[in-house]
C-alpha cells in the first residue's frame, strides 16, 4: 500500500493488491476537491434583475457552485446593487432579505455587520435587533443602538417598524 499525503492528511490510500482497488483509489484521489482547486472555488454567478423593473436588483443574490448545483451562497442587496452582506449559506432562505421577522433580520444585520467591518468600515453605532425571548419572530417594543451613541426607540412587534412617539 502507498498513502499519498496532501497538507498533512492523507488523501488517498492506494493498495497494490488489487487493480480494482486501485482504480478506485486512483479515482477519489483525481476528483478530490482540495481546499485550494479550482474547481472547489469554482461558482457560477449572474445578477438577479426584478422582472417588472429590469433596473431593479432582486433583493437576495445567490450563487450556485459549478459542480455541484445544490451548493448555494446568497447575500442581500438593495434596489440599486448596493451590495449589503458577502455571500454566505446563511441567506440562502427565500425571502430572508425581505423579511420582517425579528429573528431573520437580526440574522441579516449580523452578517451586515461582518461585511461592514470586513470591507474597512468603521462603525461608531449600529442596530441589532432585540427580539422577543418567548417568540423570536416578534421584536422587543423597544431597540437601541450599541456602540458609542446611545439612542433607543419604540417599534411595531410585528414589523419592527419604528412607531411614532406620541
Amino acid at each position: 500500500s502507498s498513502v499519498s499525503w496532501v497538507s498533512g492528511k492523507v488523501k488517498a490510500v492506494v493498495s497494490t493488491q488489487s487493480t480494482g482497488k486501485t482504480a478506485r483509489a486512483e479515482n477519489i484521489e483525481k476528483n478530490a476537491l482540495g481546499i485550494d482547486s479550482d474547481d472547489y472555488t469554482a461558482w457560477n454567478y449572474v445578477p438577479d434583475c426584478q422582472k417588472s423593473n429590469q433596473k431593479r436588483w432582486k433583493p437576495q443574490q445567490c450563487k450556485i457552485h459549478k459542480n455541484n448545483k445544490r451548493l448555494k451562497k446568497c447575500r442581500c442587496v438593495e434596489q440599486d446593487g448596493m451590495v449589503l452582506t458577502d455571500f454566505v449559506a446563511g441567506l440562502n432562505k427565500p425571502g430572508i432579505c425581505t423579511s420582517t421577522r425579528c429573528d431573520e433580520v437580526s440574522i441579516i444585520r449580523d452578517y451586515e455587520y461582518e461585511y461592514n467591518i470586513s470591507s474597512g468600515m468603521v462603525v461608531d453605532a449600529y442596530h441589532f435587533p432585540q427580539c422577543q425571548l418567548q417568540n423570536p419572530r416578534k421584536w422587543a417594543p423597544k431597540q437601541c443602538l450599541v456602540g458609542f451613541v446611545q439612542s433607543c426607540w419604540k417599534v411595531n412587534v410585528r414589523t419592527g417598524k419604528r412607531v411614532p412617539q406620541q
